[in-house]
C-alpha cells in the first residue's frame, strides 16, 4: 500500500510542472512547417532573379541539406532576402533562427521582430512561437493576454499546438479565466489530431475529473496513445496504472516497462517510480519487461495528421 501511495503522490506532484513546462517544448515536429522539395538549378535560377518565395525554399534546402551541404549562413542570406520582400514563411525561420541562435546571433527582440510580421500575415507557426514568447516572457516581455491572443489566432486555425496551448491557459488561468471545461474542449480539438502533448493533457483531466466526469478508463485510453507516441509523462502515468489494477488489468510487467521508458527520456519521478515497482517483481519478470522496453517503437508523428 505504501509503494501504491507512492506513485501516485509522486504523479500528482509532477503534473504541475508537466503542464507548465509543455508550452515551452511545444513539439518542432508538429509545429514547423514541411515541404518536400530539394535544390535545382531552377529554383536557384528564380531566387538569383528575386523571387521571394524560391528565395525562401533554397534558404531551406540550405537550412536542411537538401540537395546541398547544410549551411546556415547561406540558409540564413537567402531567408532575409525573402523576408525583406514580406515572404511570411522567410521571416519566420529568419525569426526562428534568432530565436535558436542557429546560424545568427542570438536575439530574443529580433526573433520577435520577424515572427510579428510573418504573424500578422497569418502564418499559424510563426503565431504558436510569438505567443510561447509572450507567455513565457522571452525577451523580457511577459504578457498572457497576448499570449493567448495569438494561440487564439493559430489555434482557430487548427494548430494542434496552439490547441494545446489553450487548453493548458484555461486549466491554469493564464491569460483567460480558469475554465476546465474550455480546456478540455481545446485538449480534444489537438488529441483528435494525435498531438500527444494535448492527448496527455486530456488524459489528466479525466484521472482528475477537471471539466469532465472523471473516467479512469478514458483517462487510461489518452495517456496510452500518448505513450505510443512516446510522450514520457503518458509512459510514467500508464505504467502507474498498469501498477494499480484499476482500468486496466495490474500487470507488473507491463508497469515496468512504460516507467521505464519514461526514465530513459528523463522524466523526473519515473526513476522512483520504476524502482517501487521493481521491489515487487522476479528478476525474470525485470528482465521481461526490460525486453520489452527495449522492442519499443513509437508511432512516428506523422506531420500530414498535424496543422
Amino acid at each position: 500500500m505504501k509503494r501504491f501511495t507512492l506513485i501516485f503522490v509522486l504523479l500528482a506532484l509532477s503534473v504541475l510542472t508537466i503542464q507548465c513546462r509543455k508550452n515551452v517544448e511545444l513539439s518542432q515536429a508538429s509545429n514547423m512547417p514541411t515541404e518536400n522539395f530539394a535544390y535545382d538549378a531552377a529554383l536557384a535560377k528564380q531566387a538569383e532573379a528575386g523571387d521571394a518565395r524560391a528565395q525562401c525554399l533554397l534558404g531551406l534546402c540550405y537550412q536542411n541539406g537538401a540537395g546541398v551541404p547544410k549551411n546556415m549562413i547561406e540558409a540564413l542570406k537567402w531567408f532575409r532576402k525573402a523576408a525583406e520582400q514580406n515572404e511570411k514563411e522567410a521571416q519566420f525561420y529568419l525569426g526562428f533562427a534568432h530565436d535558436s541562435g542557429n546560424g545568427a546571433g542570438r536575439d530574443i527582440a529580433e526573433a520577435m521582430k520577424w515572427y510579428r510580421m510573418s504573424a500578422d500575415q497569418g502564418f499559424m507557426t510563426a503565431q504558436v512561437f510569438l505567443g510561447t514568447c509572450y507567455e513565457y516572457g522571452k525577451g523580457g516581455v511577459k504578457n498572457p493576454i497576448e499570449a493567448v491572443s495569438w494561440y487564439r489566432k493559430a489555434a482557430a486555425q487548427g494548430n494542434s499546438g496552439a490547441q494545446t496551448a489553450m487548453g493548458r491557459c484555461y486549466a491554469y488561468g493564464t491569460g483567460v479565466p480558469q475554465d476546465y471545461a474550455e480546456a478540455v474542449k481545446w485538449y480534444q480539438k489537438a488529441a483528435d489530431q494525435n498531438d500527444c502533448m494535448a492527448q496527455f493533457n486530456l488524459g489528466i483531466c479525466y484521472l482528475a475529473g477537471n471539466g469532465i466526469s472523471k473516467d479512469i478508463n478514458q483517462a487510461t485510453n489518452w495517456f496510452l496513445k500518448a505513450a505510443e507516441r512516446n510522450d514520457p509523462n503518458a509512459q510514467a502515468f500508464l505504467g502507474a496504472l498498469y501498477y494499480r489494477g484499476d482500468a486496466i488489468k495490474k500487470d507488473l510487467v507491463q508497469s515496468y516497462k512504460w516507467i521505464n521508458l519514461a526514465a530513459a527520456q528523463g522524466q523526473h519521478d519515473a526513476e522512483q517510480l520504476r524502482n517501487a515497482v521493481g521491489a515487487e517483481m522476479t528478476q525474470q519478470q525485470i528482465a521481461e519487461a526490460q525486453k520489452l522496453s527495449s522492442e519499443f517503437r513509437p508511432i512516428p508523428i506523422d506531420v500530414s495528421e498535424l496543422k
